[in-house]
């Protein structure tokens, strides 16, 4: 059985079984097929039933999520005359990392395959506000693109979206990062980054989490509570929440917590993973802070415009 359809199979088991006796109860059957008849009739109708665990969805439909989110115009269709904000803080980074590649003709890369020093320092403090980057450099300068966590990610997916390459021990942007920098992230270039940063990077690479791998899984589910409950803003754990709710199982997978339980460990993951680098980094929700110190990382949000511009879900 795949671990996604694990999360969506097992949770409402108990109501599954109920909802089957009271279905079959006043019922005479005279032959085991009318019997298979009867069963498969309510699991037809069980599946296509909207849940309020899933928050209206029906199982059918949190498959077709899980499974097939870029192949599912029955459930979720993606608009490709939208605008991209190409201000989006991830996205603006990649634009500038590809720039300053583009402008020295290609960057040499260290001797471990990173990308510079002395680059990563200026585009670093290009990356967050004044407050932020001296909280964050209070313990000394940058040494290298590891410790520009954010930095390191794009590079990644530039990497794997096919921007840029390396090419002799340096960095340089491909015909289709040009593109990009040509014309900007269009709706359907944004798409392709979707594409990438969701089903082929691993989400919980170097953020200390456990892997949790439903979080990444349900990312449009994450898009799809943001649509319908975001029209203000709300704390990150009304989110996480519904997230729970949704796939209590994965509070199983918190077998060693880094804080006082297993809901605060996948609750505080949720919230960092799929809200604040996914949601808030790639512009689908606007968020305002609750405190200023960078590392609490209190803060609000809402969904933003390009997300009920992008996404539709049917």
């Amino acid at each position: 059985m795949s671990k996604i359809w694990y999360y969506i199979s097992m949770n409402p088991q108990e109501r599954f079984r109920k909802g089957l006796e009271k279905f079959i109860a006043n019922k005479k059957f005279n032959s085991l097929e009318e019997v298979q008849a009867a069963v498969d009739e309510f699991t037809r109708q069980y599946n296509n039933t909207p849940l309020d665990d899933f928050c209206g969805l029906s199982p059918n439909e949190m498959w077709r999520i899980l499974y097939h989110p870029f192949n599912s115009p029955e459930v979720v269709d993606f608009n490709l005359d939208a605008q991209v904000p190409q201000d989006a803080p991830r996205l603006k980074l990649l634009l500038r990392l590809l720039q300053k590649i583009d402008e020295s003709e290609g960057i040499k890369s260290t001797a471990k395959g990173n990308l510079p020093r002395n680059l990563c320092r200026e585009l670093e403090k290009e990356y967050y506000n004044e407050e932020d980057y001296s909280h964050i450099r209070s313990l000394g300068a940058l040494m290298s693109e590891m410790e520009f966590v954010e930095l390191h990610v794009v590079r990644i997916i530039a990497v794997m979206a096919g921007y840029i390459r390396k090419y002799r021990k340096r960095f340089v942007v491909t015909k289709r990062g040009k593109l990009l920098l040509k014309h900007g992230i269009t709706a359907k270039e944004f798409l392709h980054i979707l594409r990438v940063y969701t089903r082929d990077f691993n989400w919980a690479y170097s953020d200390g989490y456990p892997e949790f791998p439903i979080i990444q899984n349900s990312f449009l589910f994450t898009l799809y509570l943001l649509k319908k409950f975001g029209d203000r803003y709300s704390e990150p754990e009304f989110y996480s929440s519904l997230f729970i709710k949704a796939y209590p199982d994965v509070l199983e997978e918190a077998t060693n917590p880094l804080y006082t339980s297993p809901e605060k460990d996948v609750k505080g993951c949720y919230e960092f993973r799929a809200l604040r680098r996914f949601a808030i980094e790639f512009g689908f929700a606007d968020m305002q802070r609750k405190e200023s110190t960078y590392y609490l990382q209190k803060f609000v949000l809402k969904r933003s415009r390009f997300l009920e511009e992008f996404v539709i879900f049917k």
